[in-house]
């Protein structure tokens, strides 16, 4: 939709001199350029292995989540047993 080709469609068929705009059945019938098969494969690829690097790091991230969570109820439960006491703050 970014490229110069597309622009110049939308261009060409906006409507309005206040508020220039388009409507969805104008864009439907805007040419398109497609890329090679080969190119949206690698694109795919690409695109594939950048969502696997970032679904890692979100379970990493979600892992350290879980623990700090743990971790806090068993020092909230600790504290409140008393098996651990509260410092007076002077």
């Amino acid at each position: 939709m970014e490229s110069e080709f597309m622009q110049s469609q939308i261009e060409v068929s906006m409507a309005g001199s206040a508020m220039p705009r388009t409507i969805l059945v104008k864009i439907m019938n805007y040419y398109g350029i497609l890329c090679p098969i080969e190119e949206q494969n690698e694109i795919v690829s690409f695109l594939d292995q950048q969502c696997l690097k970032i679904d890692k790091i979100l379970r990493g991230k979600e892992t350290q989540l879980e623990r700090i969570r743990s971790f806090k109820y068993s020092e909230i439960y600790e504290y409140v047993t008393g098996k651990k006491r509260v410092k007076e703050v002077v």
